[in-house]
């Protein structure tokens, strides 16, 4: 009964994490073309390619948590240890997602976003 419990706790952690990934992707776009201290000089490119980015992301991301065992008990680890995985899960998360896009010659992204989007998802994951 135990297990069952433990177990549907880290299921919604799990899901709780790929819809604060979400959040974050949406808030990097955000900051980038609307709010952020580097300006735009080419115009704000539309919302809706940076949106079906979305699904690859949390394909991405919830596999490289899966293989990193983020979601493994910790009890003898310290709390350092646990941010420095969340921020090798995330830069390596991040740069399969940049090396994914560079291959989509339809639309091309703003590095900036993916920048501001690792900062952001390590930040709120840890």
């Amino acid at each position: 009964m135990l297990k069952k419990h433990s177990d549907f706790f880290k299921n919604l952690l799990f899901i709780f994490d790929l819809l604060l990934i979400t959040s974050v992707w949406i808030l990097a776009y955000w900051v980038r073309f609307h709010g952020g201290p580097v300006p735009v000089y080419y115009g704000t490119p539309p919302l809706g390619p940076y949106l079906v980015l979305i699904v690859p992301i949390l394909v991405i991301w919830g596999l490289i948590f899966k293989a990193f065992r983020l979601y493994r008990p910790r009890r003898i680890a310290s709390h350092l240890e646990e941010v420095a995985d969340v921020a090798k899960a995330c830069s390596l998360a991040t740069v399969v997602l940049v090396a994914a896009t560079f291959f989509v010659k339809k639309y091309e992204f703003s590095r900036m976003v993916f920048v501001y989007f690792w900062v952001f998802s390590v930040t709120a994951l840890s």
